[in-house]
């Protein structure tokens, strides 16, 4: 016992207890600390990159606004330029306007309640064509409905019913 108080003294007992620190210190608190820098290096890299992908388009930034003008501009103009069919009158005159203009005879029409139109006509399978391709371009929207063409003596007769979207 005697031998074992002789080697523990109050020095030495400082000591390991310093060195215990230490220890822990070096494999405990410095891998935390070198993984952070790792991390914040990280991001610090992604955080450069962005900010030179920023300095790389910011010169062209007036451009993207012009672009983006430009684009509603001709956004607003379309909206204007396409109108909503307010009555059944003028669903009839904008038909009888896409047919003559494509021309194709209408035989009758008959309107569909307050809605739409059920409408006649005659002419050839091209003319049919641009008739529905003048319906489409033209200034109001409208939706056809059941078409049906039928070939009687050189003639050709198609029937569908027309509907203003609203």
């Amino acid at each position: 016992m005697y031998n074992i108080k002789k080697y523990i003294t109050k020095e030495r007992l400082i000591f390991i207890g310093l060195l215990f620190v230490l220890i822990l210190e070096i494999f405990v608190l410095v891998p935390y600390g070198v993984g952070r820098v790792f991390a914040l290096t990280k991001k610090n890299n992604e955080s450069r990159k962005k900010i030179s992908a920023v300095k790389a388009e910011w010169p062209r930034k007036d451009s993207y606004m012009e672009k983006k003008n430009k684009l509603s501009e001709s956004i607003e103009k379309e909206k204007t330029s396409l109108s909503v069919c307010g009555s059944l009158e003028d669903l009839i005159s904008y038909v009888s306007a896409c047919a003559n203009k494509s021309k194709v005879r209408i035989e009758t029409i008959a309107p569909i309640g307050d809605e739409g139109l059920a409408i006649e006509f005659s002419g050839g399978y091209h003319h049919f064509g641009n008739f529905f391709d003048m319906l489409q371009n033209e200034k109001y929207l409208v939706k056809v409905k059941k078409i049906m063409i039928i070939a009687e003596d050189n003639v050709n007769v198609l029937s569908a019913e027309v509907y203003p979207v609203r």
